[in-house]
């Protein structure tokens, strides 16, 4: 193919008596054909790879249970929001500027997981007035949520951190943080609540 467009173009340049000067682009127009050539040619190699790799998983994936592979997956039972969450001065200059919330997720086993979902976390006052007594409101998506994730030897956790913005006026004693957790997997729906201290360091 390549060929046949070089002899055209080098016959046509002789039946038209092309001067140098326009030969010369046509060959740069060869060089630049022939090189989106190469990369399509690339391209589709990649994309057979990865046909061919998508194949052999559906097979494997055929070959399988459908109800022993969901009932191997982690499934969410319940949530937690742990005793370490609450509002804290980082900078020690007297205003309490972040809330942090400590989300456990624990499976059916009882044990604590990366569980994949949307995360709603709203902060109350519950001293105020209705209108007045929800201080902050945020949702957190999957892809941010798991990257949030922490772990010991002994647990693991979602750490979630919010800017307050000056929110906070004092005094607030009854705080109390709401979180509605949607799983990715199950579409089950959890919520809880927890009231907190505000004097966090």
């Amino acid at each position: 193919m390549r060929s046949t467009i070089i002899a055209l173009l080098l016959i046509a340049a002789a039946v038209t008596g092309c001067s140098k000067s326009t030969v010369k682009p046509q060959w740069e127009k060869i060089s630049e054909l022939q090189k989106k050539n190469s990369l399509l040619d690339q391209q589709t190699k990649e994309l057979t790879e990865q046909m061919e790799e998508l194949q052999k998983l559906n097979k494997t994936l055929a070959s399988l249970d459908k109800e022993a592979r969901s009932d191997a997956l982690n499934r969410l039972d319940r949530i937690e929001i742990q005793n370490r969450s609450g509002l804290y001065d980082k900078d020690d200059n007297g205003t309490k500027e972040k809330l942090i919330v400590y989300i456990k997720p624990f499976d059916d086993t009882p044990d604590p997981f990366k569980a994949a979902g949307r995360v709603e976390v709203e902060l109350w006052n519950l001293d105020a007035e209705p209108q007045q007594a929800r201080i902050g409101k945020w949702t957190v998506e999957p892809q941010q949520l798991k990257k949030l994730w922490s772990a010991t030897f002994m647990t693991g956790y979602f750490r979630l951190t919010f800017d307050l913005e000056n929110q906070i006026k004092e005094p607030a004693q009854n705080l109390t943080i709401k979180v509605k957790f949607t799983d990715y997997i199950t579409g089950k729906v959890l919520n809880t609540q927890k009231a907190i201290a505000k004097t966090q360091k």
